[in-house]
């Protein structure tokens, strides 16, 4: 029996064949691309946990309202194991401020840390750790009572020129609190004396 051939239609099917499967390649890649791009972005990611914060200056643990309280502490970082390690010359931001609570709101201004060169460039590898060692502040507690200054809280984050950002539903807590005594400023104490004293003449006269 006499085949014929029909070269148009086998031509047809062969571009036809071609097309579908550069179309696929083309989709692949653009899928393969995309999941490498989604790859990256999430490789940027830390799951910061702030360990632990110490106050070494006042010693006591004493805050003075109704003016300037200098402070002297460390903060302690780690980061998961499943973390992008952090590298770069502009890496972090430390501030630190007062509650009446345990990681209760701000109830002083944030005061954003100076950081030395070495602490700004500190490199983490994941799962690893660093301490912030002798940092300094100067916290205003001028219009404060003690009722607001229970706790001394520090707070960790990258600053805005880092290339890492802090893993969006990770466990870790970027703030450690450390509860503190207070005391009234020396004006204020110096002036309950005196009203005490005032009343105890008036009562004495009558």
């Amino acid at each position: 029996m006499e085949i014929k051939v029909n070269f148009a239609a086998v031509i047809f099917a062969c571009l036809l064949m071609f097309t579908t499967t550069w179309a696929q390649t083309t989709e692949d890649s653009t899928t393969d691309s995309a999941t490498m791009e989604a790859t990256t972005i999430a490789s940027t990611e830390v799951d910061l946990n702030v360990t632990t914060m110490a106050i070494n200056d006042p010693d006591d643990l004493i805050l003075t309202v109704g003016g300037g309280q200098a402070i002297d502490f460390d903060v302690t970082i780690e980061t998961s194991d499943d973390s992008a390690a952090i590298s770069g010359s502009d890496n972090w931001e430390v501030t630190v401020y007062t509650t009446d609570s345990d990681g209760g709101s701000p109830t002083s201004s944030e005061v954003t840390v100076s950081l030395s060169s070495a602490q700004m460039t500190a490199d983490v590898s994941a799962g690893g750790s660093y301490t912030f060692s002798g940092l300094a502040a100067t916290l205003t507690l001028t219009s404060l009572n003690c009722n607001a200054v229970t706790h001394t809280c520090a707070k960790v984050e990258p600053s805005t020129s880092a290339t890492w950002s802090q893993m969006t539903g990770g466990d870790g807590d970027i703030i450690s609190c450390v509860e503190v005594e207070c005391a009234g400023s020396a004006s204020v104490v110096i002036n309950v004396f005196l009203a005490a004293v005032c009343l105890f003449i008036a009562l004495k006269s009558q």
